[in-house]
């Protein structure tokens, strides 16, 4: 045995406080620990810690170090272990057991350190061991909000599970991978994962609790709350069987959730009685137990004692909890009257989770970020309404959906990532990462205050839509500045009237129906005005050119613009440069309308028309201070939103930014170029080029016939398009609709921008 080994006096303490000591080596004593160990069994600490000891095997150590990883108190032992066994890779698990113990003790540069260090020392052999580095990594991530590093290692953990052996290994790496996905969003990818690891991890598992109650957030995300309910109630039992205190706190916490949100407060406090919640617990903890409280108070109507809760809480409050403690404080401010107070708390709250975003490394998932965590703003947002603040109003909405170009690119999660599995995921979470580098200097990522938002948008009318509480509410700058504002209605409702509308799109009656509750007459301007619309969940898919007002189309008295956001519509100015132009049609020889098209356009504008072969992606990449591309070809869609099929390959977001394609107009008559987010943004091509420098993007927002794309473009640049694009979209809609073309196809041509 080696000497350093034997000079680990900290072990020798840890010996005789946890097992009798062994007179000689003996290998079944060994042998008992790797049993224990693989199957992560209560004593395996006990057996392996004096194994190592004995024989200073380095496998052994690893096995000891990872026993013993997250208990209170062990870090010293585990550093020993990782310490004696060096660069062993037989002892890779010792280091990979540090960077879990440093990691809860909040050492995140010494836990990074120490997972590197095992996945440098790992046998390229031990596809075992290089599961739980990859395994151990997405916990980290996971830990430090990285998910797009988290993304990578669960991709690596999931190519690796067909070449281990099943066991508690195999059980951990899908709970993880679950984990990353559930955090991201994602319910169609972790669905697909529970189900691979209920193959293989029996009810009798540890992990079985930990997989139930990620079911429960499934089960949230689809809205069937009763299911949800019901694997949170199994997780916590499970918890409890297998004396996971982490995992029975964290799911408790969850039950307190969901009685307070079903208005079961009886459940609620017994489960927060003090009774049963353990003598001493961290100020982490304490937060965590003041935070539902509080919820728990507001519920039952009194506001004071949640008011007290809160102050009594915050002093001693990690920071990461602030920002939650202070929606309550805010929520419980307002209603026992004391609106003043409640502003600073929920401006603090607000504050806290823009802080956590900034904070990210992973720009890829900001936007969800505040999607995921909006409801202090929408608190904010009806606090402004309520006291006629309405520019303050219009101000939280821009900070609550950071409705910056760049989260509309980053939304823009295609089918296929979603239901294309985890390596779809890893694609797109790659994509996106590309994508927000290249905006880092776009102009339409600064959301500017709230006045210079109203003096850029002045002779303008712009309506912004804003969900809050289970209500869309709809705010209007006037062309003089003033601003109005009007509840449209609940959401439910709202969702309900949508679908009968299309489902029946031609309907004058459903259409004047939906078009008055949209928009009402008080926040309409003068006949003749162009709208500008920022549209929200749930009416975001909504051509607001084909709705009625009236008896009357809304197209036959207001030219519509669509805008990711007031912010980025403030920033997309039409340049006075002469007109340069570039056009492309039929690049993949199979759409005659389009080369037809693209020969007419190129006729008007005194170019040469690039046709097939011509129609490339690199025409369009180095079209320098082009001040318009038309480009009339397919799109496709792929991991990171709509990209154009050009000659030369594809044309995506990323490209368009990386190469800074800043040409003013952009005309997309294809397939689909602008289709509508699940959210609330115009898709990554469209808004790509946006992002780049364009002041104008026409586009398609579903399928459409070649022919009526034809048709468009021609009364489009007849109608002197490139000089009012919003104008000129109206009258090519109506001359369409004229010529009897049904309202799914002329409807589904938007411009977005385009303010003179």
């Amino acid at each position: 045995m080696g000497s350093g080994v034997r000079s680990g006096r900290l072990c020798l303490i840890w010996l005789c406080m946890i097992c009798a000591c062994q007179s000689a080596a003996s290998p079944t004593l060994a042998e008992r620990c790797e049993r224990a160990a693989d199957f992560r069994r209560p004593d395996a600490a006990e057996l392996c810690l004096p194994a190592y000891e004995l024989t200073g095997d380095p496998a052994t150590g690893g096995r000891a170090a990872r026993a013993l990883q997250a208990r209170e108190g062990a870090l010293p032992i585990v550093e020993w272990i990782a310490n004696a066994v060096g660069d062993r890779a037989a002892g890779a698990d010792a280091w990979l057991a540090a960077g879990v113990s440093r990691g809860i003790a909040g050492d995140t540069r010494g836990a990074l350190a120490a997972y590197e260090r095992a996945v440098a020392m790992r046998g390229a052999g031990d596809t075992q061991g290089q599961l739980r580095d990859a395994v151990g990594l997405i916990y980290y991530y996971l830990g430090e909000s990285d998910f797009h590093a988290g993304t990578r290692q669960a991709v690596i953990a999931h190519d690796l599970l067909s070449l281990v052996d099943p066991g508690e290994d195999q059980a951990a790496a899908y709970i993880n991978i679950a984990s990353l996905l559930i955090t991201i969003g994602n319910l169609s990818v972790t669905e697909q994962i529970l189900e691979e690891a209920r193959c293989v991890i029996p009810v009798t598992s540890p992990q079985y609790a930990r997989l139930r109650q990620l079911d429960a957030f499934v089960e949230l995300g689809h809205e069937r709350l009763a299911s949800q309910r019901l694997a949170l109630r199994e997780a916590h039992a499970l918890a409890l069987r297998d004396g996971n205190t982490a995992l029975e706190w964290n799911t408790r916490f969850n039950l307190v959730d969901v009685a307070i949100r079903d208005g079961m407060l009886g459940d609620a406090a017994a489960l927060l009685d003090p009774r049963s919640l353990p003598a001493h617990i961290r100020p982490q903890d304490r937060a965590v137990v003041a935070y539902y409280r509080g919820l728990l108070a507001i519920a039952r109507g009194d506001h004071a004692a949640a008011v007290q809760l809160i102050e009594g809480a915050l002093p001693d409050a990690p920071a990461g909890w602030i920002g939650a403690l202070e929606h309550v404080h805010g929520r419980a401010l307002a209603r026992a009257g004391h609106p003043d107070q409640a502003e600073r708390a929920l401006l603090r709250s607000v504050a806290e989770i823009e802080r956590k975003r900034d904070a990210l490394e992973s720009d890829t998932f900001k936007s969800w970020l505040l999607a995921d965590q909006r409801v202090p703003f929408e608190d904010l947002f009806l606090l402004y309404l309520t006291s006629g603040r309405l520019d303050r109003a219009l101000g939280v909405v821009q900070r609550a959906t950071a409705r910056s170009t760049l989260d509309g690119l980053l939304q823009a999660e295609s089918r296929s990532a979603e239901s294309g599995g985890l390596a779809a995921v890893g694609e797109w979470s790659d994509g996106m990462r590309k994508l927000a580098i290249a905006l880092r200097s776009s102009p339409a990522m600064v959301i500017p205050p709230i006045s210079s938002l109203l003096a850029q948008l002045r002779g303008n009318h712009v309506i912004t839509y804003f969900r809050a509480r289970g209500d869309l509410w709809a705010i209007a700058v006037g062309v003089d500045g003033g601003l109005a504002a009007r509840k449209i209605g609940g959401v439910a409702e709202l969702t309900r009237r949508l679908a009968a509308w299309q489902q029946d799109i031609a309907s004058p009656a459903l259409a004047d129906e939906l078009g008055l509750l949209l928009l009402p007459d008080e926040l309409m301007p003068a006949p003749g005005t162009p709208i500008h619309v920022v549209e929200e969940d749930p009416i975001a898919d909504v051509s607001f050119a084909a709705l009625r007002r009236h008896g009357e189309l809304v197209l036959d008295h207001h030219p519509v613009a669509y805008a990711p956001s007031a912010a980025v519509l403030s920033v997309t100015r039409r340049s006075p440069a002469p007109i340069r132009a570039v056009v492309l049609g039929d690049p993949t020889g199979d759409l005659p309308e389009a080369r037809d098209e693209a020969r007419e356009v190129a006729g008007r504008l005194n170019v040469s028309a690039r046709l097939r072969g011509d129609a490339t992606r690199t025409a369009v990449l180095d079209a320098g201070d082009a001040t318009v591309i038309h480009i009339a070809a397919h799109t496709v869609p792929t991991q990171t939103g709509a990209a154009l099929l050009l000659a030369d390959g594809l044309l995506d977001a990323g490209a368009v930014l990386d190469h800074g394609v800043a040409a003013g107009a952009i005309v997309l008559l294809t397939c689909s170029s602008a289709p509508i987010a699940s959210r609330d943004e115009l898709s990554a091509l469209a808004s790509a080029f946006i992002a780049a420098g364009a002041h104008t993007v026409i586009a398609s927002r579903w399928s459409v016939d070649d022919k009526v794309a034809h048709a468009f473009a021609r009364a489009f640049y007849q109608a002197n398009g490139l000089v009012d694009p919003v104008h000129a979209v109206a009258v090519a809609q109506r001359a369409l609709a004229r010529d009897g073309i049904e309202v799914k196809q002329w409807s589904t041509f938007a411009v977005i921008g385009g303010l003179p």
